[in-house]
């Protein structure tokens, strides 16, 4: 999910709202507690287990810290962080309007196959049918 915190189980908030992810063993021990973003607003959506990993999907309205580039509004961000949550890669997608994605699966290939909604109409965004389309994509 996310959290605004600084105290308790989160050591450090890189800014208003981060992702915020845990792990814990099977006795619900806390192994570790990790957050990604950047000074402005990110909010986790899925988390699923992918080679090396785990991909880590959702939207951030941030262009600086962990998030490189921001179109506008929220933006889909998909993150890879390894099995102790160190950030491997990451990656954004939209445009200028709300751009959140919601879920992700690891195809055979090892592509990552991201899916959401988006009021954008331009910048990663080709076309554009209504107020809101789903939005699909491919991260290879």
């Amino acid at each position: 999910g996310n959290s605004f915190s600084t105290d308790g189980d989160i050591t450090s908030n890189l800014g208003s709202s981060d992702f915020w992810l845990i792990k814990i063993n099977d006795s619900g021990d806390l192994l570790w507690s990790k957050n990604y973003g950047g000074s402005d607003f990110d909010y986790a959506t899925s988390i699923k287990k992918a080679s090396n990993g785990y991909v880590v999907t959702g939207y951030s309205q941030n262009s600086d810290i962990q998030s490189t580039y921001n179109y506008g509004d929220n933006d889909f961000w998909v993150l890879k962080i390894d099995e102790q949550g160190s950030l491997l890669w990451q990656k954004n997608f939209g445009g200028s309007g709300f751009d959140l994605a919601f879920d992700a699966i690891e195809t055979l290939d090892n592509h990552i196959m991201v899916v959401g909604e988006t009021e954008s109409m331009n910048h990663d965004i080709i076309e554009n049918r209504g107020l809101k389309d789903v939005l699909i994509v491919n991260v290879k």
